[in-house]
């Protein structure tokens, strides 16, 4: 599927075509709750190499501890991460992709030993302190979505 996502001056526009499109990470780090402005991050996963880019003048890049954030310099937007342990990887921001995701079919809460105290998780989420056990990726194979093309 091909995501358009923008910053919201628009002018930094990106593109990815990712069969990772479900956003049903959501990380409570820090750094992410930080850098979104927001209780989670909430990130799809793509190839760097698919990523396209217009307007990166206006790109600014925060690097905190492996990954770098990637943000327009004029209205502050989060674009997408970069992380050197995974030099194939890019994860857009859900939060800057423009065109319409689907529902996630199941919400998993990572890094939740420092959600933000005034957001409660409900009680029968999918939750780990740190990392999941199972990769994007990993979550993707196992519960089939979506489906794989042949």
């Amino acid at each position: 599927m091909r995501l358009d996502g923008s910053c919201h001056c628009k002018r930094v526009r990106c593109a990815i075509e990712t069969d990772l499109y479900t956003p049903f990470l959501w990380c409570h780090c820090a750094i992410c709750r930080k850098t979104a402005g927001s209780a989670f991050g909430c990130n799809i996963k793509g190839r760097r190499a698919d990523l396209e880019v217009l307007g990166a003048e206006h790109i600014r890049v925060y690097t905190a501890e492996h990954c770098q954030r990637h943000f327009c310099e004029s209205c502050g937007s989060p674009l997408y991460i970069l992380d050197d342990r995974w030099p194939e990887g890019c994860w857009p921001s859900a939060s800057a992709i423009d065109t319409p995701l689907p529902v996630p079919p199941r919400v998993v809460h990572m890094f939740t030993k420092s959600k933000a105290s005034w957001f409660e998780i409900p009680p029968d989420a999918e939750q780990h302190a740190g990392y999941p056990a199972l990769s994007i990726d990993e979550y993707h194979v196992k519960f089939g979505w979506p489906p794989r093309k042949a």
